[in-house]
């Protein structure tokens, strides 16, 4: 009687259920676990597609059958994928990943313990394996540090992850991914959680910055993951504010920005108040130069004052305001 070579193909794209073998058939069906880890019964037609980067391929033999098995395994590249031993109806074969794809899966049936001898021309099975690593919706904007802190704020990310392999997540700095979808010059790697669930990202400057992620095993990478785009921003914060002309009775202050606003035209509000209480009454909004540089000139008498400095916000740059004080005596002016 002759062999059948292969088994029919599953109806079903997902879990199918295997039609009747044909006569001599010594493998009913087979089953790879999935992208949740359970088993999913596969064929020849490359029905069934998985996210899993270490699947478990085993073999579903004929009723009473008492045969052994060799299972190989073929990857998208046509490299080699792994072969298990001479296994019973208990073994099994872990596919080594070798990129996204369809594996093709030959069963070679024995009567003997050796595995010497087959018995039926071999079977085919296969699957598509569609791995990837999927990064989370970040939030609309992000502060990456507070206002006077040194420690940067931890932004972390949901990814959905396929079983099996680690999780890599990259980010830069107004970058824009290649066509692979990696980037082209430096970027930074993100913290990723033992379980490869979470990213988390620091930021040392504010601005657009793109994330992608994808997963590894075996020298093999997914494809990057579609762009999650964080725009983050930077308390407003003063470099520096000295007072450049202290002799009355008209004064100079000069501001520097820690960080440079990006917006078109910014402009500063500055507000004086007399003592530690007297209300604030505002003295001017000067532009903002290059740089985050604004100078200022005004006259005060002699007296302790405070001033305050209020900026709007934009992108990449909180709203916000900082405060300070300062003496005139006589026609001299010191600062604190």
């Amino acid at each position: 009687m002759r062999i059948v070579g292969h088994l029919c193909p599953f109806a079903a794209v997902a879990v199918a259920a295997a039609l009747p073998p044909a006569a001599g058939a010594t493998v009913s069906s087979a089953t790879v676990t999935g992208t949740d880890g359970s088993a999913v019964r596969i064929s020849d037609s490359t029905g069934v597609s998985i996210r899993n980067l270490a699947p478990t391929v085993r073999v579903l033999p004929q009723p009473s059958s008492k045969q052994r098995y060799i299972i190989t395994a073929t990857g998208p590249d046509g490299g080699d994928a792994g072969q298990s031993g001479c296994i019973d109806q208990t073994g099994s074969l872990t596919v080594a990943y070798r990129g996204n794809g369809v594996y093709a899966l030959t069963v070679a049936s024995f009567n003997d313990n050796a595995c010497a001898v087959p018995i039926a021309d071999s079977q085919s099975f296969s699957y598509r394996q569609v791995a990837d690593a999927t990064i989370g919706a970040p939030p609309r904007s992000f502060l990456i540090r507070d206002q006077g802190g040194t420690q940067p704020h931890v932004l972390t990310l949901p990814v959905r992850r396929s079983l099996g392999g680690t999780v890599e997540v990259r980010s830069v700095l107004g970058g824009q991914p290649t066509v692979d979808g990696a980037f082209s010059g430096a970027s930074s790697d993100a913290i990723v959680g033992d379980d490869g669930t979470e990213a988390r990202l620091t930021f040392t400057k504010p601005g657009r910055y793109t994330v992608v992620g994808r997963q590894t095993l075996n020298g093999f990478s997914t494809p990057w993951s579609a762009a999650a785009v964080v725009q983050t921003q930077a308390p407003f914060e003063l470099a520096s504010l000295r007072f450049p002309d202290r002799t009355g009775p008209s004064f100079v202050m000069r501001g520097v920005f820690r960080d440079a606003p990006v917006r078109k035209s910014p402009v500063v509000s500055i507000e004086i108040g007399k003592g530690a209480r007297g209300a604030f009454r505002p003295v001017g909004s000067p532009p903002v130069q290059p740089g985050g540089i604004f100078p200022l000139q005004f006259e005060r008498k002699p007296g302790s004052y405070r001033v305050r400095i209020f900026y709007t916000g934009d992108e990449s740059v909180a709203r916000g305001y900082v405060t300070a004080s300062f003496k005139v005596r006589g026609k001299r002016l010191s600062a604190g």
